[in-house]
């Protein structure tokens, strides 16, 4: 068998990619964190980028420079993004966790998130006031929490289908997923009071930076009721905006 081309590239030109640096930062509990930093192509010594983004995805997504071709495809193509993805999966694999086992969501990958944050904000090629995060699935869940439990640090933020309540997230999935349900999201009748303390929409009120939500009208999943949109929350109709297809 000859493979004659490479799909997950979608017709991208390879030239229109970067090259990502490998890069580590502490974390609250003083371990390092690796992660792979794209910074636009040929950008002169002493200049500072005019957008840095921090991708968010699910744990299923390795952590390698050949699979996160988002960030860069949309590095090289526009010449003044850095981006600094993280997945689900580093917080499994710094503890040595086995996969049956992963942390639960919005707990300590929270606070590595703000250390992220601490270390983009740290680089002098930054632009500290133009911090922007995103992110799809469990990313998505963790772009709403960033901006909704960390809010000082963004200036943009996307959402792509990401769960805002825990709650009805847990009680919503298929019925096969939910014998997993437990160790990775939590009960949602014995953990109600702790899956509603991690749940971005319990702190809706806190976002500050405009956001992009992008959601499936029939995703029953991750449905539009347990969106944070403008109807549910008043405060927020100008900073959110919700597309269905």
């Amino acid at each position: 068998m000859v493979a004659l081309g490479q799909s997950m590239l979608g017709g991208v030109d390879p030239a229109d990619m970067v090259e990502p640096e490998l890069v580590e930062f502490p974390t609250f509990d003083g371990k390092m964190i690796p992660a792979w930093l794209y910074k636009p192509q040929n950008m002169a010594a002493g200049c500072v980028t005019r957008w840095c983004s921090l991708f968010m995805a699910g744990q299923k997504r390795r952590n390698a420079p050949c699979i996160t071709t988002t960030a860069s495809t949309s590095t090289g193509s526009t010449g003044d993004l850095a981006s600094l993805p993280l997945t689900f999966g580093f917080q499994r694999l710094r503890h040595q966790l086995p996969e049956a086992h992963p942390p639960r969501l919005g707990g300590d990958e929270l606070k590595d998130i703000d250390h992220a944050a601490r270390y983009l904000q740290g680089q002098d090629w930054v632009d500290k006031n133009r911090i922007a995060v995103f992110g799809g699935s469990f990313g998505g869940f963790a772009t709403l929490s960033a901006v909704t439990r960390l809010p000082e640090y963004w200036a943009a933020a996307v959402d792509i289908v990401g769960p805002s309540n825990l709650v009805t997230f847990a009680k919503s999935v298929p019925e096969f997923w939910k014998p997993i349900m437990k160790s990775w999201v939590g009960d949602p009748e014995e953990d109600h009071d702790m899956l509603m303390e991690r749940s971005p929409i319990t702190y809706v009120d806190h976002i500050k930076a405009p956001m992009l939500v992008i959601q499936g009208a029939n995703d029953r999943v991750s449905s539009k009721r347990k969106r944070p949109d403008g109807r549910a929350h008043p405060r927020q109709r100008r900073r959110c905006a919700l597309l269905r297809r």
